[in-house]
Formats: structure tokens, sequence, C-alpha cells
């Protein structure tokens, strides 16, 4: 059974014990690795200045301590994934391929979700999941304009607002 390595659990410890949770049950059904957790000023003024990200310091999920979003990738990766400037066709065609490692990952994420919800109902009632994949989470990965695949954050849900706007309709 796959599990974490050494640095993959350094990086899981810096987020919410829910993704911690999350993913550990994920790795039970697929090979992971955590590729950042927390992300340090520094890291977030370099992943943002990079374009790997879209928020600068701190508004990023990834800023808060602990971290409310993690990024995992399906192990193994190849190096340089994801980078399509500048390759042949068939390097391309490849890359395109380890995409839907990604999409399978994300499919797993969402079921062990359920199964989480399910064991701890109270998760469900105060917290949903969203992905880089599908930031407006309608199913349609087409129509990101920023996409993320390793990308997973936690969502904490709003019971005041989500009260007024059940008032609201009535």
């Amino acid at each position: 059974m796959p599990s974490f390595g050494k640095s993959s659990e350094t990086k899981l410890n810096t987020v919410h014990p829910i993704l911690q949770e999350l993913c550990h049950r994920v790795v039970e059904h697929r090979d992971i690795t955590i590729i950042f957790g927390h992300r340090t000023q520094q890291e977030q003024d370099a992943a943002y200045q990079s374009g790997v990200s879209t928020k600068p310091w701190p508004q990023s999920k990834h800023n808060s301590m602990p971290s409310m979003a993690v990024d995992v990738a399906p192990w193994p990766i190849p190096n340089g994934w994801g980078d399509l400037d500048g390759q042949t066709p068939q390097a391309r065609d490849l890359d395109w391929k380890e995409r839907v490692k990604f999409y399978e990952v994300i499919a797993i994420f969402r079921f062990v979700w359920q199964q989480l919800c399910g064991d701890f109902p109270e998760i469900a009632e105060n917290f949903d999941i969203r992905f880089g994949a599908d930031w407006d989470g309608d199913g349609d990965y087409r129509d990101q304009t920023f996409d993320d695949l390793p990308h997973i954050e936690l969502i904490e849900k709003n019971h005041d607002s989500h009260h007024l706007n059940q008032q609201n309709r009535r």
C-alpha cells in the first residue's frame, strides 16, 4: 500500500488536520506526493511572481498556519510536467496523458471526502473542499481561467450567511 515519504509528511504536517486526514485516506487508494502545504511569505512571493499562484502574500489559502490548502500530485510524475512551451508534439501528448492522472486523483479525493463526511457529519456541516481544476465547482474543467490541478483547499462554511440567505428566500 502506498504511503507518504518523509518530505510529504513534513509538508502535510503544516496543513489543517482535516486535510491531513483526507490526504492520509487518499494515499491508501492512490500514491500521491505532497508538493506544498503552508507557504512562507518568501515562498508565496515566489509562487505569485512566477505565476504559479494568483494570490500575493498573505491572501493564499496556503499562507495560514495551519494551511487551509494543500498541493498534491500523483506519484510518480515526470520532471518538467506541464511545461508545454517548446515541446515536440509527442512530448506534449505525453504531458496530456499525465494530466489524466491528476483527474484520477481528484476523483479519489471527491470519493474519500464523501466517506470522511459520512464518518464525521460535523465535518460536512462545517466544511467543504474546492479543487484548483474546478474553481467554481460546476464539474466543467474547461472553464477555468487559472488551471491549478494540484490545489485542494478546505473551505469553512459560513452558517450565519447561509442562515440569512435561507431567511431571505422565504
